[in-house]
């Protein structure tokens, strides 16, 4: 082989090379992208769940007219918020905090 056809096929390799990495980044870039698509909506239907759970949990608690109201108009108006105080301090059973 000569010189020229060493600097040839030289080139055409790294010309190969690159062609090959340029499609492996973008794989890996089209792989990250459905992850961050994967992660998003798994968050936004457990966000989804969390609102939809407080909503049927306030409406079939024991709370009078009134309390249910506000709870629903507090999970509308903060919807995180409003489900996550749900859960944790309003979903309580209202009879048993009359008892202590």
């Amino acid at each position: 082989m000569t010189r020229a056809e060493g600097t040839v096929a030289q080139a055409w390799v790294t010309a190969s090379l690159k062609g090959l990495s340029d499609m492996v980044l973008a794989d890996q870039q089209q792989w990250m992208a459905w992850g961050v698509l994967g992660v998003v909506v798994l968050a936004v239907l457990g966000y989804l769940l969390l609102f939809v759970g407080a909503l049927v949990g306030v409406l079939r608690s024991g709370l009078g007219t009134g309390m249910k109201v506000v709870w629903l108009v507090f999970a509308f108006c903060a919807p995180f918020l409003g489900s996550m105080l749900w859960f944790t301090v309003g979903s309580r059973d209202p009879g048993a905090a009359r008892q202590h």
